[in-house]
């Protein structure tokens, strides 16, 4: 992905076309004269409160966040904060933008024309130091998703066993590169030392057909289709080992200086959504559904509830949103290790916890 500045001129454009969290004024207006103390014990109008949290009366901030693919259960979250209300009880006014398929995972975030983004803490990290305007504001999943499937009779058992084999992957980018990578080191393996197929998104079809003998993908979507299809698949890779981190929300440093209540804002009503899902994935199906075109096929809703269900572990057990300090360090080292980056790029201003409801 080629680096992109953002120019002066198109920023403050921006910034004056979407002003937001207007300060109140009073409805009515007196002269000078009589707004004193007196006056205003005696009972004038007070005015509109400012926006906030609760306040139903105050305008809504406007918000656009990036969805980085087809409608599609994972990003259930922003579907039921939408739904639910949550991103007005806020107060704010929120367009989920679903990307093209061609489309550069931060080209719209770069370009002004998004708010936030949700993709990956490491492509994230790596388009940062490509001199793209991006940090974190929260880790949305905290296990990476990222995972090898074999057919159940294959004779790997561990990641070492496919030493010479045939391993297919999407192709040279994003989370799954990254978590093939991962996973070859901890085994002690090269990438001379298997052969890689780039095979696009078609991990059920490759390995079902027996064009390689392991595939990279998704916990999520390529797990439930595996386990809702009819070729019985086991995983060998040492979860939870990798040194990489999982997808986030993140937004542009002018943003994150200048729109912090609104981010805040955003990061509880999307906890709050992922505690509902939590506690029923069924709401995720339901909020999905709605953003699907068409009807749901009853193959596609069973893959559907299942990655809800897988969705629900990657979650984590602790607070919404939690930023592991020492593990966008191993990240950062990784990366830097293994030439993902373009540049130096600093950790510290690479993510953030300060939008984050801490208690």
């Amino acid at each position: 992905m080629t680096a992109r500045t953002r120019p002066t001129s198109a920023g403050t454009s921006r910034k004056t076309a979407r002003t937001r969290h207007r300060r109140a004024t009073l409805a009515g207006l007196c002269t000078a004269i009589a707004l004193t103390l007196a006056a205003c014990s005696a009972g004038s109008d007070p005015g509109p409160s400012p926006p906030g949290p609760g306040n139903s009366d105050a305008e809504e901030a406007q918000v656009t966040i990036g969805l980085t693919y087809i409608p599609d259960v994972q990003f259930a979250p922003f579907y039921l904060a939408e739904s639910e209300g949550y991103f007005a009880d806020e107060g704010v006014q929120v367009d989920l933008r679903h990307h093209g398929g061609g489309e550069d995972l931060f080209g719209a975030l770069d370009a002004g024309e998004e708010d936030l983004v949700v993709a990956g803490g490491a492509e994230m990290l790596q388009a940062r130091s490509q001199g793209v305007d991006v940090l974190s504001i929260a880790t949305i999943y905290q296990q990476y998703p990222v995972q090898i499937f074999v057919p159940e009779d294959s004779t790997a058992e561990e990641v070492g066993d496919l030493d010479g084999q045939q391993i297919g992957v999407p192709g040279p980018f994003g989370e799954t590169w990254f978590g093939l990578l991962g996973y070859l080191d901890l085994a002690g393996l090269t990438q001379q030392d298997v052969d890689i197929e780039h095979i696009g998104f078609t991990q059920y079809s490759a390995l079902a057909e027996g064009h390689v003998d392991a595939v990279v993908g998704f916990v999520t979507s390529d797990g439930a289709a595996f386990d809702t299809g009819d070729l019985p698949v086991r995983t060998i890779g040492p979860a939870g080992e990798l040194p990489l981190l999982g997808i986030g929300l993140g937004t542009t440093d002018q943003w994150h200086q200048e729109e912090g209540q609104t981010l805040s804002a955003i990061n509880r009503a999307v906890g709050r959504a992922i505690e509902d899902i939590q506690a029923d994935p069924e709401q995720a199906v339901a909020a999905t559904i709605d953003h699907v075109p068409g009807t749901m096929s009853d193959s596609d809703r069973a893959v559907t509830v299942r990655t809800a269900q897988v969705m629900t572990e990657l979650y984590g057990t602790g607070p919404y949103g939690y930023q592991d300090e020492q593990g966008w360090e191993d990240m950062a080292q990784f990366m830097a290790d293994f030439g993902l980056l373009d540049g130096d790029v600093s950790v510290a201003d690479a993510y953030t916890s300060q939008w984050l409801d801490t208690e």
